[in-house]
């Protein structure tokens, strides 16, 4: 998974990890972090599997982990349920990102995205929706072009 990460994430690339990074240490989560590439952001989920390696003590004291990148910069961390507007996200909407599939979203009657993880493929719904985990995905990462294209053809089979 690490190989297939660096294939497509770029030195400067940036990367939302929306969770269960781990079921490993503090140790062996900044094994793995070492090696990857891109700017990366991860949901500060302090349950589940994650429980084991982030800072549970001040999880939301300093958005800084102290764990870092294959070029030293931090990870940083960002709340649970996250939402990126459209300016960040450089989308025409914005995108709900939550480790969990929700059934309802901010602003998801208008039209906005929500991107989850956890539920290994298992959880298939309509609507402008999509599992970003890897084992949904050829344990690739899914870059927002992928996430445009899979988004846009969602809102036109949702227009028929």
């Amino acid at each position: 998974m690490i190989r297939r990460w660096n294939e497509k994430v770029g030195k400067d690339d940036t990367v939302f990890h929306l969770g269960d990074f781990t079921l490993g240490s503090q140790h062996q989560a900044a094994y793995y972090w070492e090696q990857l590439s891109g700017f990366i952001y991860i949901l500060n989920n302090t349950w589940h599997h994650d429980k084991r390696w982030i800072n549970v003590q001040a999880p939301y004291m300093d958005p800084r982990m102290p764990y870092y990148n294959s070029k030293g910069i931090s990870i940083i961390a960002k709340p649970p349920l996250c939402v990126l507007e459209p300016m960040e996200a450089r989308t025409e909407v914005p995108i709900v990102l939550c480790h969990y599939p929700l059934a309802r979203w901010d602003r998801g009657h208008y039209g906005s995205w929500h991107l989850h993880g956890h539920s290994h493929s298992q959880y298939q719904t309509p609507g402008l929706i999509y599992d970003v985990g890897v084992d949904n995905n050829d344990f690739y990462p899914v870059s927002l072009d992928q996430v445009v294209e899979i988004m846009l053809r969602k809102e036109r089979i949702m227009a028929r």
